[in-house]
């Protein structure tokens, strides 16, 4: 079968389950609608600090409001249509929805008018492009596909850090700037909360002792579709008696570490919000963890070993070069020297932080809540 085939293939499928879809489902909303909110993740496995806060602020401002929380991670086709069916039940019979990641029977399925939707996506912002953006390329979806899948619609709202990142989202997302509301995440509350950044360095000092007296160094990279990540060439190039270099895979990345002595081996269960405020220095490229980075003030390194790859087969956002606040080098040496020399700018950091995350009070969690109508 060449691919003209498979994709025909592919696009046949996917329009015959959205119409098998919508039969159950059409049955399933003549049921009543509860007092109930349901939380939607098809990026966790195990809930989220964004939906654990905002499963508190609804409980806080609507004490007799039922919130439903369901991490669907995709493992399996089989098993994520189990899933789609809990799903279907939950929006036929919820008074609002909230997502962090695109969500077919959200998408798909045509809802009651009462139900709100709310898209807080998984990321304050976007470095590269996703969504609309990357049809048709080798990181994206079929343009075919995404219209047949109705891909990101149906949203009552989406949130975003800023003003700045409306244009950005109405392109990736494929709607109107109107619903865009640049009201932040609940992560940018937790980040900015002192004790709990207290609280969380404390944990990973206890967990991690050999950390003490040493400069941290974080580096998170993104996940490559195909290709695997080098962090050897970056880890030699740090004195293990000075420094430790802690490496925040993404879930996705199945790279496997070689021993190293100035590498700490992190626990998965350990979230990159619960990382950062041991970090002394944070390392990445094209991850949405710069704005998280910039928030706390955190110097910023970013090692673009595959910039011009990166780049052809995914794209970036936003003008790069120009707004990354911080050194950006393809070789390691560079990164590290500029580390060691301590060469970062708390100005242009902040200058990021500000111009990408508007809300910065402690009241993310509450405005997003605000929107339910509860």
């Amino acid at each position: 079968m060449n691919i003209t085939d498979r994709l025909f293939s592919e696009e046949h499928l996917s329009s015959f389950f959205v119409h098998a879809a919508r039969i159950p489902y059409a049955a399933l909303k003549l049921l009543p609608i509860r007092n109930k909110v349901v939380l939607i993740s098809r990026n966790n496995t195990t809930t989220s600090i964004d939906f654990h806060l905002l499963s508190l602020e609804i409980k806080r401002q609507s004490p007799n409001t039922k919130v439903v929380i369901l991490n669907h991670y995709m493992k399996s086709k089989l098993g994520h249509i189990r899933d789609i069916l809990v799903e279907m039940y939950h929006l036929a019979t919820s008074r609002a929805c909230i997502i962090d990641s695109y969500v077919i029977a959200v998408s798909i399925l045509k809802h009651k008018k009462s139900l709100v939707i709310v898209q807080i996506w998984h990321a304050l912002g976007a470095i590269k492009q996703f969504g609309y953006m990357t049809l048709d390329k080798k990181a994206g979806h079929s343009s075919r596909i995404a219209q047949i899948m109705n891909m990101h619609g149906n949203y009552s709202y989406i949130t975003c850090g800023s003003d700045a990142t409306k244009p950005i989202f109405a392109k990736t997302f494929n709607v109107s700037r109107r619903i865009i509301k640049p009201i932040g995440e609940p992560r940018v509350d937790y980040l900015l909360d002192q004790k709990i950044y207290a609280a969380n360095r404390q944990k990973i000092l206890a967990e991690y002792p050999q950390l003490k007296g040493k400069k941290v160094v974080l580096y998170a990279p993104t996940f490559r579709r195909g290709r695997k990540i080098h962090p050897a060439k970056l880890i030699d190039q740090f004195d293990p008696h000075k420094y430790a270099v802690i490496i925040k895979q993404h879930r996705l990345d199945k790279t496997k570490l070689k021993p190293s002595n100035n590498i700490v081996q992190i626990k998965d269960e350990f979230d990159s919000l619960e990382l950062l405020p041991i970090a002394d220095y944070v390392i990445t490229d094209y991850s949405a963890l710069t704005f998280e980075a910039a928030l706390l003030h955190k110097p910023l390194y970013f090692w673009t070993y595959d910039y011009d790859t990166y780049t052809q087969e995914c794209g970036l956002a936003m003008d790069y070069q120009h707004e990354m606040p911080g050194v950006i080098a393809k070789r390691a040496k560079t990164i590290a020297d500029a580390i060691k020399n301590n060469r970062y700018s708390p100005r242009k950091i902040a200058q990021f932080a500000n111009k990408w995350i508007a809300v910065q009070d402690g009241t993310c969690t509450k405005k997003i809540v605000g929107l339910l109508g509860l």
